[in-house]
């Protein structure tokens, strides 16, 4: 547009494309256009800045707006993903058995001693013959590696195969026996449908050969496999059950906050029903006195009326006798 606005050249030098930019912004300035121009063109000029001012400060302005808010929303609803998933793995971490008794930062002995380490939980027989569990790994939701050494004992598969992994209100053999190749006493045993959130307790062989329950703890603290379907749809559900768990409550405050209002103004009628009725038992306490009183002076103004008739009526008695007693004489 910057040719049709400014035909000549030292216009467009003068002016360059600064215009455009400025437009955007609203600064449409017609008053230099150059004047040598028809005024056809001066017309056309005029309505190609209008459109670009409209587009640039109307139609992108808020295409930019909606896509803001676009994506405002896109971010808002993953980061309520976002935070049930964070609360769901950190009520899975408190749950857990390997959870810390003590709440941070009480709990730094046993942070220490979980950077500096442990020793490894050993099934013992006797002093000869014990199994040294070097690690248990889980690989996934409900799936447990346990590595193991067995020393001074006859070692066969068929001993691995009656070991027991035990929790509390449950325990189940294990699923498969893996040895170590080149090596016969060590190797991993496989566990499946182990609840991780609960101590565990490994015994190794079967109970007649004398070997004691351990409990052991997870080595690492994720899963070595990934999730697959079922997995992935599971943690899903329980997300939205946190996130449906969370609208709940906040219907519940809601309604607790309803209801709290309802009861403040219910206390304040019945305050003012209260007021009101010890107003009116005054008012009627009050009528009924100056009703009282009034009938009491009703009463007195009687019976001084009655006192002046009688009084008026002896003085007119005496006055007639006395009339009546000197016409006599005369």
């Amino acid at each position: 547009l910057t040719p049709i606005f400014y035909p000549s050249v030292d216009a467009r030098w003068e002016h360059g494309v600064s215009w455009g930019f400025w437009a955007i912004f609203g600064d449409v300035d017609l008053e230099n256009i150059d004047k040598d121009l028809t005024w056809e063109r001066h017309m056309i000029i005029g309505f190609l800045k209008y459109m670009l001012a409209l587009t640039s400060n109307v139609l992108l302005v808020n295409l930019l707006i909606a896509m803001l808010n676009d994506t405002y929303i896109a971010n808002k609803d993953a980061s309520k993903r976002e935070w049930a998933f964070n609360r769901v793995d950190a009520v899975l971490e408190f749950s857990s058995a390997e959870a810390h008794i003590l709440p941070p930062p009480l709990d730094i002995l046993v942070s220490l001693r979980s950077l500096i380490g442990t020793s490894a939980a050993v099934s013992r027989c006797n002093a000869e013959k014990y199994c040294i569990i070097e690690r248990v790994v889980p690989v996934s939701a409900h799936e447990v590696e346990v590595y193991f050494e067995v020393v001074g004992a006859e070692f066969s598969i068929m001993v691995m195969e009656q070991s027991t992994l035990s929790w509390e209100g449950g325990g189940l053999p294990p699923d498969e026996v893996v040895l170590k190749e080149g090596v016969s006493n060590r190797g991993k045993i496989v566990f499946t449908d182990v609840p991780l959130t609960k101590a565990l307790h490994f015994t190794f062989g079967q109970k007649e050969l004398g070997y004691e329950s351990v409990p052991i703890h997870l080595s690492e603290d994720t899963w070595r496999r990934p999730l697959n379907a079922l997995e992935r749809r599971q943690i899903k559900l329980l997300q939205q059950q946190v996130l449906n768990d969370e609208r709940e409550s906040k219907v519940e405050d809601k309604h607790e906050v309803i209801k709290s209002d309802f009861e403040q103004k219910l206390t304040q009628c019945t305050e003012e029903m209260t007021r009101l009725s010890q107003q009116v038992a005054e008012l009627v306490v009050e009528q009924r006195s100056s009703a009282k009183r009034r009938d009491d002076c009703e009463a007195d103004n009687a019976k001084f009326l009655r006192a002046e008739v009688e009084r008026l009526q002896a003085h007119l008695d005496a006055v007639g006798n006395s009339t009546g007693g000197r016409t006599a004489n005369d």
